[in-house]
């Protein structure tokens, strides 16, 4: 994306990137925080990818939880900006099928979304691959840096960015040693709460 941008007077990129997320995050925080604050920006592109920790709640209404979501894309395409919206996935785990349905009738809220806003998809339920364990973190509610790296990836795919799937080869040839899998738990006994 910043190979593309215009460049500014002096050669220096035009390109801007401001990271609004914050772990623990819900989809109100998305309509009532994370919306005005990144509207201010006057941003060309905008990323969501939110509502997994709204879904692992122990109730939970999905549709309001959607519609929420919809009127957080709305504003940012009537702004102008586009938005690339992402899909929510689970870890392969036993554990995790508890929310499979959640999941399944979020995400497909979510392509409806996209198709009546216009936003651009990345349809990461889709990418089996994010199921394995060694891309997730020790809590195994995060994504390991090579987990980030996919995700990343697939959004570059959605936009359109030349070679994309064979600059994430390359990126993964790079970072063959980093990163080491530690062992560790989905659920601890004191929470059941996805902190991203």
């Amino acid at each position: 994306l910043a190979a593309a941008a215009p460049r500014g007077s002096g050669g220096t990129g035009a390109f801007q990137y401001a990271n609004l997320a914050v772990r623990s995050r819900r989809v109100r925080h998305l309509v009532d925080e994370q919306v005005p604050a990144c509207l201010s920006l006057r941003p060309d592109l905008v990323s969501v990818l939110i509502g997994a920790n709204d879904l692992v709640q122990a109730r939970v209404d999905v549709a309001s939880v959607a519609d929420e979501v919809e009127i957080a894309v709305r504003r940012l395409r009537e702004s102008g900006a586009d938005v690339l919206l992402a899909t929510v996935f689970l870890p392969g785990r036993a554990a995790a099928g508890m929310f499979a349905r959640r999941f399944a009738a979020y995400n497909a809220r979510l392509r409806a979304i996209a198709a009546s806003t216009g936003a651009i998809l990345v349809d990461l339920e889709a990418v089996p691959e994010l199921a394995r364990l060694d891309l997730w973190a020790d809590d195994k509610v995060h994504l390991r840096s090579r987990g980030h790296r996919i995700v990343a990836y697939r959004a570059a795919e959605a936009l359109g960015v030349p070679h994309a799937e064979a600059l994430a080869g390359l990126d993964e040839a790079f970072h063959l040693d980093d990163d080491p899998v530690v062992s560790g738990t989905w659920l601890d006994r004191k929470s059941t709460r996805l902190n991203s």
